[in-house]
């Protein structure tokens, strides 16, 4: 099955931003990015709101939180 492109996944695309430099900013894995980049998982809250000020915006905590909602 192909992974669902999240918006954070789309922003991380445009941007060039890795999974690993997102994981090292947010002292956790590559790993539990990749989940959250492709609808595997969700981030704590916490983390979901230092990643949408990471992206000014772009991806907001709804976005996050949700995980049926693919970037249009």
């Amino acid at each position: 099955m192909e992974p669902v492109k999240t918006k954070l996944r789309a922003w991380m695309d445009k941007t060039g931003t890795s999974g690993a430099y997102l994981g090292k900013v947010l002292c956790c894995t590559d790993n539990a990015v990749y989940k959250w980049a492709n609808g595997e998982g969700r981030p704590r809250y916490e983390r979901a709101v230092e990643l949408a000020a990471l992206t000014d915006g772009a991806v907001t905590v709804d976005d996050l939180m949700t995980l049926d909602a693919p970037a249009s």
